[in-house]
């Protein structure tokens, strides 16, 4: 019986090591995102769609731009943990006209994961 409980608590350590350094990879992936310089002013009028996913977190978005400028950004999905405050930022993206806003405090990841998804639909048009 001993062999058995024991055998139990080395493979639940072994999962939570696993789990451990999943989420630290994708915390390192999401820490590295860089965004490319998108000049709004040459943008296109149409309505784009874009994702950016990583293991904790995913977004899906569609941005309409009219008149070269960014009118409306959807949200169509967005995993995230307890990042829905994030979702703020398309507010600031719409009002500045730009990616290169400050992520919303608390929500730093999602904001970020929101931002590069945004940005691939931006680079489809």
């Amino acid at each position: 019986m001993k062999k058995i409980v024991f055998a139990i608590l080395f493979l639940i350590i072994i999962g939570g090591v696993f789990v451990s350094l999943s989420i630290n990879k994708s915390l390192n992936e999401i820490e590295e995102v860089t965004l490319e310089n998108i000049d709004f002013s040459k943008l296109k009028d149409g309505v784009y769609e874009g994702s950016y996913e990583t293991a904790l977190i995913s977004v899906a978005v569609e941005v309409t731009v009219e008149d070269k400028k960014i009118k409306k950004i959807d949200i169509l999905e967005h995993k995230e943990g307890k990042g829905k405050p994030a979702e703020k930022i398309i507010n600031l993206i719409i009002k500045e006209q730009s990616l290169d806003v400050d992520n919303i405090s608390g929500a730093t990841y999602s904001s970020k994961v929101i931002k590069k998804a945004i940005e691939r639909a931006l680079l489809r048009e």
